[in-house]
This record gives structure tokens, C-alpha cells and sequence, in this order.
């Protein structure tokens, strides 16, 4: 980062009171009723009431649930549960129990933009400079999609996913393969222990860094580093926030099958490493080879999960429950402003992309491509 890092961080704090001062005002009705944006706020509160009041780390069970037969086992993970239950420890003994937790309903979507706000920022700072940077951290205020993630009383696990998306994108911003390759497959791990919805994405990246790997630039080592830094953090989070009572493949959450198949990059992208620059026919098939090799130990391992993440789900709930979760559901099945607040934003940012593209040379030309 160029320049003075305390002007960085007044211009990103200028950003964040304003931002967060417009969601207070706008969501001011829903924190008076204590209202929470979806059922999932609910039960994540639920979730961290009960670690508090002694459930085990690794016991996932929500005993209220199908109270009649064990409960549900859920498969949360329990980063999400950590900002949220520190801060109503920290603030416990000051303001008392209920009242410690509506802060931290408040406090930990703060902590979430924050963290938002300076990656964004990060990224501004070095790419387009210093007065666009306070800009950019505004126009992620402009972003309804994100933005209903990280409002207040939203403690649900889809801010975190944003972040760890950002922190990513750091990763790939990094000059340095080692380094950014291990932030930004570190960051998706962690992003993908939170939940399954981030495959996609790191899939993406990975796509990024084979590309980068065919250009033999500086970084063309960067996916070897990502595939190291996705497996070993993947391995360290679930044993962390897991365990391994329970190794049972299930199909909506990080399981064995998938750190196998991360391990198996890992290793194999490390073997290909050896290939010499200006052999992109012997990367390419090694890149089939890594790709078969993970496939075939997901639909090896796995086989009920060819189908989907909720494939397993009975007929009824999926009806009435998982089909009408909106944020789910595709943009063609939102209603039309919905539809518009999701599409249009990333249109422009396509548009201005383009412009960035040509109007940049040499490494700041293909870092936009990218």
C-alpha cells in the first residue's frame, strides 16, 4: 500500500460513518420492534445462546428443533457463531444478557462493513488511487444485494461470505505467488467453511490462476500456492469447527470428500510445477488430469451428492422451505426490482472494466482483465 496509511484509514472511516449512519436511519424501525431481516438471524442467535449456555463446540444439533427425536443436526459453521458471541460475552457483565445481545446484533454487521470497507479500500488505494478511494467504498453502499447482508440485525453468515470474497480478491492483487496465491485460497477455505455457497467462486479463481499459469508470467505459480493454501486452511477450519466426530459426507457443507479433493489439487498442481515455462500443452493435460482426478473422487466418494447440495432434502420441505428461500433462487424467479438491483450494478461494472482495460498498459491492463 502506497502512500500514508493513516490518510488511508481516515478516508475509509469517512466512508464507514456515513455508510454505516445510512443504514441505522433506514433500518431504524426494524431495530426498535427487534426485527430480524430473515428466520436465519433467529436461529444463528438461538445457535450462540446455546453455545454459551454450554452446548459443546463440536455439537451442531439444534435441539429445538424435532426436539421428539434428537433434534436437527446442522451443519453452521461456527466462525459465524465467534464475533457474535465474543462481543456478547465482552458486554455481558456491563449492559446484562439481553442487552449485550442486541448490541452484538448491532455491533458485529458494523464489524462485518468494516472489514468490507478496507478491503474494497485496498484495492482502490493501490489500482486506481487515493481519491477514488473514499468513491469506491460508497458505491459498495450502492450494492442492495450486499448491503442487505450487512445491515443491522443481519448476523447470518452471508456478510462473512463477502469478506472472505474481498480478502480474495487481495490475494490475487498481491505481486508475490506465494503470498497471494495462500491469502486467496486461505480466504475462499474459510469463506467455503461458512458455507458451500463460495465453490463456485473459488472455482473461478482457480480458473484465474490456471490462466495466469498459460501467460508464464511472474506469478505463474500462483494456482500452486492457491491449491496449497485452500487445502491446508480447509483441513485446519474443519478441524477447528468440526472435528471429526462426524466425517459423514454430507452434500451442503464442507466435508471430507471435498478436503480430499482439495488435497489432491494441492498435491497434484505441486507435481506439475516441475514442467518447464513453454510446455502449455503438458500444463494443459495436467490440468485435465488434476480436474478428472477431483471429479472422480467426489462422484467415487460421494455419489448422492451428484445431484446437488439439497438433493437429500425430503420432497415436502424442499417445497415448502428451499424453494421459497428468494436469495436462492435464481434472478428470473425475483421479482423484477429484485431482478434489476441485481443485474444492473455489475453491468456497470462490466462497462467501466472495459474502459479500464483500454485505457491501461502492461500489468495494470491485464490485473483488470483478470
Amino acid at each position: 500500500m502506497t502512500g500514508s496509511g493513516a490518510e488511508f484509514f481516515k478516508r475509509v472511516g469517512l466512508a464507514f460513518g456515513l455508510i454505516a449512519l445510512l443504514m441505522f436511519v433506514t433500518n431504524a424501525a426494524a431495530i426498535a420492534a427487534l426485527r430480524f431481516p430473515d428466520p436465519d438471524d433467529t436461529l444463528r442467535l438461538v445457535q450462540v445462546r446455546d453455545l454459551l449456555a454450554g452446548q459443546g463446540w463440536f455439537d451442531m444439533t439444534q435441539h429445538r428443533i424435532n426436539a421428539a427425536h434428537g433434534g436437527v443436526p446442522m451443519h453452521w459453521s461456527r466462525l459465524v457463531d465467534v464475533p457474535i458471541a465474543a462481543v456478547i460475552l465482552a458486554l455481558r457483565p456491563l449492559l446484562g444478557a439481553g442487552n449485550a445481545e442486541i448490541a452484538a446484533l448491532l455491533i458485529v454487521p458494523m464489524l462485518t462493513l468494516a472489514v468490507v470497507l478496507v478491503l474494497i479500500a485496498r484495492v482502490a488505494w493501490e489500482r486506481l488511487g487515493r481519491e477514488q478511494t473514499v468513491l469506491a467504498c460508497l458505491m459498495c453502499a450502492m450494492s442492495v444485494p450486499v448491503m442487505t447482508q450487512i445491515r443491522p440485525m443481519r448476523i447470518d453468515h452471508h456478510g462473512w461470505q463477502v469478506a472472505a470474497a474481498l480478502l480474495a480478491m487481495n490475494g490475487l492483487m498481491t505481486r508475490h505467488a506465494r503470498a497471494g496465491g495462500w491469502i486467496s485460497g486461505g480466504a475462499l477455505a474459510l469463506g467455503l467453511s461458512i458455507s458451500l455457497e463460495g465453490l463456485p467462486l473459488t472455482a473461478v479463481f482457480g480458473a484465474i490462476g490456471a490462466w495466469r499459469w498459460l501467460r508464464c508470467g511472474e506469478t505463474r505459480l500462483w494456482l500452486v500456492h492457491f491449491a496449497q493454501g485452500l487445502a491446508a486452511v480447509s483441513l485446519a477450519s474443519f478441524a477447528a469447527t468440526r472435528g471429526f466426530g462426524d466425517v459423514a459426507n454430507h452434500c451442503d457443507a464442507i466435508a471430507p470428500v471435498h478436503l480430499a479433493m482439495f488435497v489432491w489439487a494441492a498435491l497434484a498442481l505441486s507435481g506439475l510445477a516441475v514442467v518447464p515455462r513453454g510446455k502449455p500443452a503438458l500444463v494443459i493435460g495436467g490440468f485435465g488430469v488434476v480436474g478428472a482426478g477431483a471429479l472422480a473422487i467426489y462422484l467415487g466418494v460421494a455419489p448422492q451428492c451428484r445431484a446437488g447440495s439439497f438433493d437429500m432434502l425430503d420432497p415436502l420441505v424442499r417445497h415448502l422451505w428451499y424453494d421459497q428461500v428468494a436469495e436462492g433462487l435464481p434472478v428470473w424467479r425475483q421479482d423484477w426490482t429484485t431482478a434489476l438491483q441485481t443485474v444492473v450494478p455489475p453491468l456497470f461494472g462490466l462497462i467501466a472494466l472495459t474502459q479500464l482495460i483500454r485505457r491501461k498498459i502492461g500489468d495494470e491492463r491485464i490485473w483488470w482483465q483478470e
